[in-house]
Order: structure tokens, then sequence, then C-alpha cells
């Protein structure tokens, strides 16, 4: 509660309830006092005829007491505005921290305690192919990058539209087909190596290509299987701390809505202090 609002309040004193029932008697009763106010005559006018004695009083002017009573019906006024005022405060005041309170947001709640929030997990960072391809030893990246260049090179020349797998297309054409007749020209197609040879370089490369891609596949399986792994742990630890942090936030949260229920059951027990100087003017109202 701030320090200006707590002027108002005590353990003893009157509801905000009662005392705006008071003012609401008050303001009744200075309304009733101005309009009297407002009518008073200090001379008296009466009307008469000339030819009978028939005096009619049409005003009637204060006499010496009533004048007199004046002075305390100004004073009652003053009385009953200042408590009006006082308590219309009061009010205000309890209103404003009953509001405070209840508007009062949880990251506020916590700055004002100097309550730490925890941190919010931030998301992993999963490792990818290349990040555990570059944690092995100079020795594993150059045979997987040997390999790779061997299996491309190798594929390269033996699959269809290949240098060696074309050769070889053309040297079956050509023992099946070895004249062609054009115009008045003969071309000849003669292999100038056994179909045996090629046939074995061809069948020794695909089998090379077989087994450089059986060990580069092996790598690169080893690789993602880190990969898994670790994306695994990192999965497992981010729900971890995702928990944790739940459960953080649950608990503050439970004590910000407990702290927030207490104070504002609080703040509507307060009454309001009652001033000496202003005893005399509750009294009074409270009799009528």
């Amino acid at each position: 509660m701030t320090e200006k609002n707590k002027v108002f309040f005590a353990a003893d004193g009157i509801t905000a309830t009662s005392a705006n029932h008071l003012c609401n008697i008050g303001k009744e009763y200075v309304a009733s006092a101005h309009s009297r106010l407002d009518n008073i005559r200090f001379i008296t006018t009466t009307v008469e005829t000339l030819s009978a004695d028939n005096r009619i009083t049409l005003s009637q002017g204060l006499n010496s007491a009533e004048v007199l009573s004046l002075k305390e019906e100004i004073r009652k006024i003053a009385e009953i505005n200042a408590f009006i005022a006082y308590m219309r405060e009061a009010i205000k005041a309890k209103e404003a921290e009953h509001r405070t309170v209840k508007e009062l947001s949880f990251k506020d709640w916590c700055e004002q305690k100097s309550i730490t929030l925890p941190e919010y997990p931030a998301n992993p960072k999963y490792p990818s192919f290349e990040d555990i391809l570059g944690e092995l030893d100079i020795k594993e990246r150059n045979r997987y990058y040997t390999l790779g260049a061997e299996a491309a090179i190798i594929g390269k020349q033996i699959h269809p539209r290949g240098a060696i797998h074309e050769a070889r297309e053309k040297l079956f054409d050509a023992i099946s087909n070895p004249a062609l007749v054009e115009d008045d020209k003969v071309y000849r197609h003669i292999a100038s190596v056994k179909q045996e040879e090629v046939e074995e370089l061809y069948f020794e490369l695909q089998k090379q290509h077989r087994a450089v891609e059986a060990s580069l596949n092996a790598i690169k399986g080893s690789i993602d299987q880190r990969v898994a792994e670790e994306t695994a742990k990192l999965d497992t630890e981010t729900a971890v701390k995702f928990k944790q942090y739940s459960n953080e936030i649950e608990l503050l949260n439970k004590q910000f809505t407990t702290w927030k229920n207490e104070e504002i059951s609080k703040i509507g027990k307060l009454r309001i202090i009652i001033p000496n100087e202003l005893k005399d003017t509750y009294d009074f109202l409270s009799s009528l």
C-alpha cells in the first residue's frame, strides 16, 4: 500500500460502505441546509388594506435567535462537507489499492518481490551431418572424401551415359555390325581390344564401385546414427528443461495468485479511520 493511502486506514474505524452511506446522508443534509440559507430574510413583509385592519404577513424575517443560529448552520455545513471530502478520498484510496493489486501483472509482482524468473529454455541446436563429419579425425575425414571421390568417378564412368559404359556399348555394336556402308564408302569398326578385357574392366569397376559405396555408406550411416543419437539426447534434455521451467513458473503463479487473493482480502477488510476532528460530525450524521 502506498504511504499516502495508509493514513486513511486502521484496525478500528468504519467500512467503506458505512462511510458512503454517511456521505449520502451528509449530502442530503447539506442540500437541505443550503435550501434554508438560500431563503433567509432579515425583514418581515406584510400587507393590509386601508379600509380595514386585516394585516397579513407575506414573509417572515429571522428573529435574533435565528440570526445567531446562522453561524452554527454554516459551521455545520462546512464540517459535513469536510467529513464527506475526507471519506470520499478514503474510499477512493481503498478502491485504488484494490485496483492496483487486481491489475498487477505476474511479471511486475516478481520484480516487486525481487524474484528472478526462470529462464525460458532455448531451442536446442541440433547437429547436422556436416557437424558430426567435422568431428572426425583427419584420417577418417580424408578416407570419407577419398571414398566419395572414388565412388563418384567410377559411378560416372560405368553408369549410363558414362564414358566407359558408352564405349562398351559401342564395342558391342561394332562386334554385331562390323561394317557400315554409306553412299560409296564402307566404314569398318574393328575392336582394338578383346571384348573379354573390356568386360573384365567393366565388372571389376562395378565390383569396386559397390565396395567403395558400401564403405562410404557405412561412414555415412555411422554419422547419421550419431546425428540421431545427439538429436534424441538434446530432445530429452530439452524436455527436462521445459518440465523444470513449467514447474517453477506454475509454483510462482500459485504463489502470485495466493498473494493477490490475500491482499484483496486484506484491502476488503480495511476500515477507515475517523479523525478526532470529525468524530462529532460522525456522531451527528449517525444520529440522523
